[in-house]
């Protein structure tokens, strides 16, 4: 906070011998009124913006393009189940089976 109380003493100590004339202050007093100057864009940086907003629809269209290859009218339809009343195994075969294999198991054990 000092160093703020001694802004006046420093700036008169650095500017002792500067004097300004009418036309001086008048140049100074007249930018000080007039509207801020807006500050232009430089080249490169509109030419960077561009190249940006160009590269983000090109990234836009492939991603959208990728997605489009799936023809959009064929569904897949699975039916989760149907309205048959009978299994679609039928118990009495494997039942079948099961009595040939113990049938095949008791005569390899009976023949050593």
């Amino acid at each position: 906070m000092d160093q703020l109380n001694r802004v006046p003493e420093v700036t008169e100590h650095v500017l002792s011998g500067l004097k300004a004339d009418q036309h001086l202050k008048h140049r100074i007093l007249e930018a000080a009124v007039s509207s801020p100057r807006k500050t232009a864009f430089r080249p490169r940086t509109v030419i960077a913006l561009c190249s940006l907003s160009v590269l983000l629809i090109l990234l836009c269209v492939f991603v959208s393009g990728l997605g489009s290859k799936s023809p959009a009218g064929n569904i897949q339809v699975i039916p989760a189940g149907s309205h048959r009343n009978s299994s679609p195994v039928n118990l009495q075969t494997v039942i079948e089976k099961a009595s040939d294999l113990i049938q095949d198991q008791v005569t390899e054990a009976g023949n050593p």
